[in-house]
């Protein structure tokens, strides 16, 4: 006569049984990694607590500085006059998080001036807008570039060493603003 265990085996119910209790000890061990995920960005740590320098402005997807007047000596002296003067185009971002968004206030310098403004960062959708107030008159209009970026920012992306904000400039083209932590004035 057939044992109990040999009568399930033979008509699939124990080893359903055993099949039923890996599944579930295996949907367990995946719990941990599943309700770990998070796809959104700690903006609050991206943006604040330090003070960004802007490394260039670029076309999107690009990783060189953009030629906004089409000339050689002009594109350069933006970058030597400009970008590369210690202290200019500067930004530190202080705000409040709610709800994986961020806003606040602003201030920084441009190449000489300093401006302040507004702005939100949403750490999920990784929108980004802002509003600056002041300007300043160079004899490229770089400045009035930076600020363009600024007030026409659409997006960013960033971590907790370089920023990138993306707009799109008054010809539609796509343009990112791209920042790195200012080491001189993070001390």
């Amino acid at each position: 006569e057939p044992t109990i265990d040999a009568l399930l085996i033979r008509n699939g119910i124990k080893k359903y049984k055993k099949m039923k209790y890996k599944y579930l000890l295996l949907l367990l061990l995946m719990l941990p990694f599943v309700s770990g995920c998070n796809d959104s960005d700690d903006v609050n740590g991206i943006f604040t607590g330090k003070v960004w320098k802007l490394t260039y402005i670029t076309k999107k997807n690009e990783h060189k500085p953009y030629d906004f007047w089409g000339d050689k000596d002009k594109y350069e002296q933006s970058i030597k006059n400009y970008i590369n003067k210690e202290g200019a185009y500067t930004i530190k971002f202080e705000g409040e998080t709610t709800d994986n968004v961020i806003s606040g206030k602003f201030s920084g310098t441009l190449l000489s001036h300093s401006y302040t403004g507004t702005w939100s960062a949403n750490g999920e959708s990784n929108a980004f807008s802002a509003s600056v107030k002041g300007s300043e008159n160079d004899p490229l209009g770089f400045s009035n570039k930076f600020v363009e970026g600024l007030n026409r920012a659409t997006s960013y992306k960033g971590n907790y060493d370089n920023l990138f904000i993306y707009y799109k400039d008054e010809g539609g083209r796509e343009l990112c603003l791209v920042f790195h932590v200012d080491k001189d004035n993070n001390k």
